[in-house]
């Protein structure tokens, strides 16, 4: 083999190393979002044709619309596709982009950026990244982000590796694992806070006011591309702290679909229907909480099922990636009810449910407990044999899985990528509790103490310090 053959093949293997360092390291560093990257990643992965319910919009979509809800209540497989604060231009190309391998039976546009952030035009980079970066590379990944870029803000975020090389500095475990870039998301991802706000009140107002002619250019284009593919297409506002003047804009919006025979819901001008609460369902004035999430969906449900019959698809073992979203989003919203129920309440959110592990310590004043508190430890599946002072206590799957009373003791239990250790080293010491790196101490100045440990989420939702 002649030098100039040798030296051919050696820059040829130099480039392809370079390429795949580079591919990798553009991996790592690249922002794991659920403002949009992720739901537009995890939609890739979607069966061919099995989203039947398309929601397309802002964080007003993925923020409030639980896709789990739907489907153990009606068995519709949907998806909420979108991105931070993302107008209708950046949703044109999710529409495009997601009639590639889906035909939808329905698609719901959430259009409240058209009036609530009528200045997104003048900050068009604000949220570009996060709502493109999830596209794969092609003409529609370009287009959007030339439609929501200035000319030189084009150029400077087109390759990502640009806009993201500085963020070695601050690398974390999930820079390396994206747990939501699999199947099984479908795009929510809740709020739960809890602030209260004064309920508007949008019946008097009907005049419009209108809103820039590039949200109303790309609202028809998305219902000219539905029409095309022969999909029903509604626009939305979902409920939220709406102010007089947005609402104007949005009447104006409804106008446009008046006018274009689009089929369009005000959810502001329907509290009661919705039953929304102002003081307790609202995490910030524009985002529903767990619980106003669940509200709105509920109804979201009902529409689609009872004015689109659309399929039921439980059981069937095409859509299990349902089933699978579904029980996340559940232990998720009882992790939210855990957080806000006091330590009887906690006790009746996580009994005859086998998701849980319990770790248990009681103190010398055990047999102090009531009977109303023992029936409730009894329906975790402790007997009242157990009653024993200073005992330790694993329980899972609705079963003790370990007990002691000796003075040192260790019990281990592996999840999976979860290793969970419950050990006392030391005589008179507190027991502790180890989920990975995360410690929790046993204080034995309470009679009993309570580490509740979800196997679905993968951590620690809740901890109780004393029943009497």
């Amino acid at each position: 083999m002649n030098q100039k053959i040798t030296n051919l093949i050696k820059g040829i293997v130099t480039i392809t190393v370079f390429v795949a360092v580079l591919f990798v390291a553009n991996k790592i560093l690249m922002l794991k979002s659920e403002d949009g990257i992720e739901q537009m990643q995890a939609y890739y992965k979607q069966k061919e044709n099995t989203v039947d319910a398309l929601f397309l919009g802002s964080s007003k979509v993925y923020c409030q619309i639980d896709t789990g809800i739907i489907w153990d209540e009606y068995g519709i497989s949907s998806f909420d596709l979108g991105g931070a604060e993302a107008p209708s231009w950046v949703c044109y190309y999710y529409l495009k982009e997601a009639l590639k391998t889906q035909k939808p039976k329905v698609i719901m546009y959430e259009t409240t950026i058209a009036g609530y952030r009528e200045d997104v035009l003048e900050e068009p980079e604000v949220w570009a990244i996060t709502n493109n970066y999830g596209f794969k590379w092609n003409e529609n990944r370009i287009g959007q982000l030339k439609d929501n870029s200035t000319k030189n803000g084009f150029f400077d975020l087109l390759i990502p590796f640009g806009s993201t090389h500085s963020k070695y500095k601050d690398l974390k475990k999930d820079d390396f694992v994206d747990s939501n870039n699999t199947i099984n998301y479908k795009g929510f991802d809740s709020r739960e806070t809890i602030v209260p706000f004064e309920r508007p009140d949008m019946s008097n107002v009907t005049e419009s006011e209108p809103v820039n002619e590039k949200h109303i250019i790309y609202l028809k284009k998305m219902n000219e591309l539905a029409k095309e593919n022969g999909i029903p297409f509604i626009v939305m506002v979902s409920p939220y702290v709406v102010t007089e003047e947005e609402q104007r804009y949005f009447n104006y919006v409804f106008d446009v679909c008046e006018e274009e025979g689009i089929p369009y819901i005000d959810f502001n001008k329907m509290y009661d229907e919705l039953q929304i609460d102002f003081e307790s369902d609202m995490a910030e004035n524009i985002h529903l909480n767990l619980s106003g999430s669940k509200k709105w969906t509920e109804y979201l449900g009902k529409y689609l099922s009872e004015k689109y019959s659309l399929e039921d698809h439980r059981g069937d073992s095409k859509y299990s990636s349902w089933d699978k979203d579904a029980l996340w989003n559940r232990q998720d919203r009882l992790r939210f009810e855990i957080s806000r129920a006091d330590n009887s309440n906690k006790l009746d959110l996580i009994k005859d449910n086998n998701n849980y592990i319990v770790y248990i310590t009681f103190n010398d004043e055990i047999n102090d407990l009531s009977d109303d508190y023992k029936s409730k430890l009894n329906s975790l599946g402790i007997s009242d044999e157990m009653f024993i002072e200073n005992a330790e206590i694993i329980i899972g799957n609705g079963e003790v899985g370990f007990i002691s009373t000796e003075k040192t003791f260790e019990a281990f239990i592996d999840e999976k990528d979860m290793k969970l250790m419950f050990r006392r080293t030391e005589e008179d010491e507190p027991a502790e509790l180890f989920v990975n790196e995360d410690r929790y101490e046993f204080d034995y100045s309470n009679n009993v103490r309570m580490v509740i440990y979800d196997r679905v989420l993968k951590k620690v939702v809740g901890e109780i310090d004393g029943i009497y």
